[in-house]
């Protein structure tokens, strides 16, 4: 809420303005009868006596009708504080609706891509992409056709109703994350165009951020989902975000960046003290390390032959390697469970890292406390899981290839992490924010 007398920005439940102490809405009461008049008031409308302070509104009302030299009204200098911060505004509105039109356009394209390089392979595959749209059809019609193989889900071999199983969880773990990337990133930029369009037209002094933060991580999220569910990563092979989905992550996050630090400047000296101050170290720190969080849980997790495949690539391996299929049932059960709670890992450092975003320029600070305890919670049962799987996996199947858990307990110790800052901050901020 902008003050109409010196245009500093207060909080939306302000009375009075916390630099210059006068009204919120302009209004002076009269110390007589105590009738509301309007600003532009010398005298009160009711009984007629001169409202409290009549003789420096006189003189402000005065000044702002008084011409200087070359013509300046001296009401310019009294109103650019708020001009600059109004169109500073208008800017950061502008960045948020770009950022959620780049990610909105790339959502439709989004997928990933295995990159062949110096393996040998490139001549004859090029750089494979699968978009989530295969999820809508071209995955349904193979499952099809394994059925027709195998005679019917009925008639297949244990190795042909594995492989068919694995494929399935594969076309419904992509179709959930398809869907749901569309559906949030879609409603997230409709409320991002809504509430900008109040913004302009003065029917609410919130902004359009949050929600284009919110459209611009489900992008993210989708995108993460996708690389984590088809990991794979060797000499010369790699699995990566196809060029929809680089684009939309480059292009939302730096105008996301801009709009928060345009949000941060029209804050100006507000964020001179000290409580502002380690709310904006905070959230830079908590974000660095959910960032690498993030990053971690989409690795490909288990060593296999000469690189990495996540879990669901790696049944898929199996499945199709000779001798590993009676014993491939328990392995893989935990491994499907180790594959739900890295997603689920995903999409809550994911929401993490929006809410510290939103904490870089928000009023309230807020620990995120709440979103670091269920990150940590899926991590640690992640790693559970994810030990289980293998552990068991060297057992039953007698692989000579030993198991790296690095990537997995990196991603736990970051969480971690994030969550012993997120107590600390929560002790030590006030209560409230100091007005």
């Amino acid at each position: 809420m902008i003050c109409k007398n010196c245009g500093t920005e207060n909080p939306e439940k302000a009375n009075f303005c916390k630099q210059c102490g006068k009204r919120m809405d302009g209004k002076i009461i009269c110390p007589s009868c105590k009738t509301e008049n309007s600003e532009d008031s010398i005298f009160c409308y009711n009984c007629g006596n001169r409202v409290a302070g009549n003789t420096q509104q006189i003189v402000e009302q005065k000044s702002e009708q008084v011409v200087v030299s070359g013509g300046t009204n001296a009401a310019v200098a009294q109103t650019a504080p708020m001009n600059w911060k109004k169109g500073l505004e208008i800017a950061g509105g502008i960045c948020a609706m770009l950022a959620v039109f780049a990610v909105l356009v790339c959502t439709f394209l989004l997928g990933i891509r295995a990159e062949f390089s110096g393996s040998g392979y490139e001549d004859a595959f090029g750089n494979m992409e699968q978009t989530i749209w295969y999820y809508f059809g071209d995955v349904w019609k193979e499952l099809k056709e394994l059925r027709e193989t195998g005679g019917g889900i009925s008639s297949m071999t244990d190795a042909e109703f594995m492989t068919y199983s694995i494929y399935s969880m594969e076309a419904v773990f992509g179709l959930l994350i398809a869907i749901g990337t569309m559906v949030a990133t879609l409603v997230c930029s409709i409320l991002t165009a809504v509430r900008f369009g109040m913004k302009m037209s003065g029917k609410t002094e919130k902004g359009c951020l949050p929600f284009a933060v919110a459209a611009v991580l489900s992008f993210i999220c989708g995108a993460a989902l996708l690389v984590s569910l088809n990991a794979a990563r060797a000499d010369g092979i790699k699995t990566v975000p196809n060029a929809a989905g680089i684009a939309g992550i480059v292009c939302g996050v730096t105008l996301l960046v801009i709009c928060v630090a345009l949000k941060i400047a029209v804050k100006g000296k507000e964020l001179a003290t000290k409580q502002s101050v380690m709310q904006l170290c905070f959230s830079i720190a908590a974000l660095a390390l959910i960032c690498i969080t993030l990053i971690f849980a989409t690795l490909p997790m288990v060593n296999f032959e000469e690189g990495k495949v996540s879990f669901l690539a790696w049944g898929i391996v199996l499945a199709d390697a000779e001798g590993y299929v009676d014993n491939i049932g328990t392995p893989y059960a935990f491994s499907i469970v180790a594959m739900i709670f890295q997603m689920s890992a995903v999409t809550l450092a994911v929401a993490a890292i929006g809410s510290r975003l939103n904490n870089l320029s928000s009023q309230k600070p807020n620990s995120g406390i709440a979103l670091s305890v269920l990150l940590m919670f899926a991590s640690v049962l992640f790693l559970i899981f994810a030990v289980l799987a293998l552990s068991v996996s060297a057992d039953k199947l007698r692989m000579e290839e030993g198991f790296n858990y690095a990537y997995v307990i990196v991603e736990f110790v970051f969480a971690a992490l994030s969550l012993i800052l997120a107590i600390v901050y929560k002790v030590l901020i006030p209560k409230k924010k100091p007005a």
